[in-house]
């Protein structure tokens, strides 16, 4: 739509993701636990009917004892949301609508190409690239921290960056 203070056009765009818009509660897996993370994941897009192709990954074989998502207000999004914390990546559709799980390397940032384009919008904000990440905090909704670790020399040798995961039902 036309905003005319500005002078521009506001577009809202979803890709396939938004079908994950579900409230499990309404709705629920009939899945047996325990479970694995990838279990559940492939579970997910087979209750959504989504093509997924994927091998092992990152925390792949992490066990889910019981149902964590149960009366908890969630939609299958905030699952996915959840899991893709837990394995520490990206999960995302390609161009043909298959789910894929992503990992930036290094070797990614490198072959990033920025153009004039991206010079001169002022919209992108290119930032100094940070160390590895040497600090990972847990906690719940009220701030609470479950687990704090940290990697001391890491965070000598290159500075503290942090991640900090909020109220993950698999992580708590």
């Amino acid at each position: 739509y036309y905003v005319a203070d500005s002078n521009s056009y506001i577009a809202n765009a979803y890709d396939k993701m938004y079908e994950s818009m579900i409230t499990y509660d309404d709705n629920p897996m009939q899945i047996e636990f325990p479970i694995t993370i990838k279990e559940l994941l492939i579970s997910i897009c087979k209750k959504l009917d989504w093509k997924y192709e994927f091998q092992n990954f990152v925390n792949y074989d992490k066990i889910i004892y019981k149902d964590l998502f149960s009366n908890q207000g969630l939609t299958y999004r905030d699952i996915l949301d959840q899991i893709s914390q837990v394995i520490v990546g990206n999960i995302l559709f390609d161009e043909n609508d298959i789910l894929k799980i992503k990992y930036i390397d290094k070797k990614s940032e490198n072959d990033i190409i920025i153009n004039e384009y991206d010079l001169k919008n002022t919209n992108v904000d290119i930032k100094e690239k940070y160390g590895p990440v040497n600090s990972l905090i847990v906690t719940t909704n009220d701030n609470v921290v479950l687990n704090d670790l940290n990697d001391e020399q890491s965070i000598k040798d290159n500075g503290k960056t942090i991640i900090k995961f909020n109220d993950n039902n698999i992580l708590l």
